[in-house]
């Protein structure tokens, strides 16, 4: 593949940029990074994913309880192992508008049959029940979503709302209406059959009160909604290396992600994300290589610096999670496609989390350290 200069890069992203913004489009592009030389190595996925610790959907054996980090309203992370993860303000330039940001940072810890989840807004939550974890365009959502005769049922307020909808709710009638830009949607407590812009469509589950709260069935409403839906659990393709679906949140059975985009927005390409990653984490490692040394000078490290080295010359796009690319590299990343920030994922015996990389940030190295160099 020909390397990809700065210029070239930015370039391409700039014209496709204000060519969306001369069609009169809404949506958002963000131009941040600037790509040094770039060399995309061949994928070894398997070899790579055997040789971390990362558990993709198997849940974590009870133990201590680990600390959830706290993260702060802006969706910065305090705590060991954690730092920012808010993204920038974006870049917008002549009609473009900015899209929501988007924020997957999260921490999930198990211990003693209990799930502790940290939301990007700082909230920690403990759940005793089994907990099934909510993305919708690509952010954690607090929300109790029920399980019933094997449907998803959500709360009205936390489905709608956040798909930018209107609730109206008739008491005497027990009649819920759905209204979103020209779509209005009428379901009835206890009765499978909506009305869709007047048309008549029959659900699967009908909505229901649990605990003085309308659920409604997830699936019907957001498709109906216009947005998409999907159960990841992780499966894994060996032929094609790559994830067929893929949870942000690990060590659970899987994740609901309900997304709304419109596939006209721009985004960037998986060959520029990979450029990104690649110039990003080698530019760290550059800086991590002399900093271990110093502080460990007993340990001979030029082997693990080796593996490390080709990991990330083989970075490679290894499927996708709602609006991030999943990036397999010296460690599991996502890469938001719209915005052009990373996160990378970690975990230890009994929790998984999300954090935001920052360029600069010493937290960084936890990508050359986990699975690569064990101090006696």
């Amino acid at each position: 593949m020909k390397k990809a200069s700065s210029a070239d890069n930015l370039l391409a992203l700039s014209k496709r940029l204000t060519d969306y913004a001369k069609a009169g489009h809404n949506g958002m592009y963000v131009i941040k990074h600037t790509l040094s030389k770039v060399i995309i190595g061949a994928l070894v996925m398997v070899a790579l994913i055997a040789a971390r610790p990362f558990n993709a959907v198997a849940n974590l054996p009870e133990s201590e309880v680990f600390e959830p980090s706290q993260m702060s309203g802006d969706g910065s992370v305090s705590g060991e192992y954690t730092s920012p993860g808010a993204l920038s303000s974006p870049l917008t330039l002549g009609t473009v508008k900015p899209l929501p940001n988007a924020n997957p940072v999260n921490k999930v810890s198990f211990a003693f049959g209990k799930t502790t989840v940290t939301y990007p807004d700082g909230q920690t939550v403990e759940y005793t029940s089994s907990y099934l974890p909510l993305f919708v365009n690509g952010t954690l959502i607090k929300a109790d979503i029920i399980i019933v005769s094997d449907y998803a049922m959500i709360p009205i307020r936390v489905l709608v709302e956040t798909l930018g909808g209107e609730i109206a709710w008739d008491g005497d009638t027990q009649t819920v209406t759905i209204n979103k830009g020209s779509t209005v949607i009428q379901m009835q407590i206890g009765s499978r059959s909506a009305l869709v812009n007047s048309e008549e469509k029959t659900m699967d589950i009908p909505p229901t009160l649990n605990n003085n709260l309308t659920y409604l069935p997830l699936r019907f409403v957001s498709q109906n909604l216009g947005a998409n839906v999907e159960y990841a659990t992780g499966q894994y393709d060996v032929n094609s290396k790559k994830f067929v679906d893929f949870p942000i949140m690990q060590g659970l059975q899987g994740n609901v992600v309900v997304d709304e985009y419109d596939p006209s927005w721009p985004y960037i390409t998986e060959d520029e994300a990979v450029n990104i990653v690649y110039s990003k984490l080698n530019e760290s490692f550059n800086g991590f290589k002399p900093y271990y040394k110093g502080e460990h000078p007993e340990l001979n490290l030029e082997s693990a610096f080796q593996l490390i080295q080709a990991n990330i010359d083989s970075t490679a796009i290894v499927g996708s999670a709602s609006r991030y690319y999943v990036v397999n590299s010296c460690g599991l990343l996502l890469f938001d496609k719209y915005t052009g920030e990373l996160y990378s994922m970690h975990s230890d015996k009994n929790s998984n989390w999300v954090r935001g990389y920052v360029d600069g940030d010493s937290d960084n190295y936890r990508l050359f350290t986990d699975g690569y160099i064990l101090i006696p």
